[in-house]
């Protein structure tokens, strides 16, 4: 399913996928709206603020818990 999603989108311009990085935190403040501001654990990003967040990252993911 994942790739079928990502076949589809990944010439949109307004979205991201970032891979080879792994997730710490989601945090969603209502007082933002709807937005949820992710922290990256190896630090190629900076936490970055997402209208949606999708984690295709397998069974065993660690993100989930």
């Amino acid at each position: 399913m994942a790739c079928i999603v990502y076949e589809l989108t990944k010439s949109i311009p307004n979205i991201t996928y970032i891979f080879d990085e792994m997730v710490t935190e989601i945090e969603q403040d209502e007082s933002k709206g709807s937005k949820a501001l992710v922290t990256f654990k190896i630090g190629k990003l900076p936490p970055t603020e997402f209208d949606v967040v999708i984690g295709a990252d397998g069974q065993m993911s660690r993100t989930r818990r």
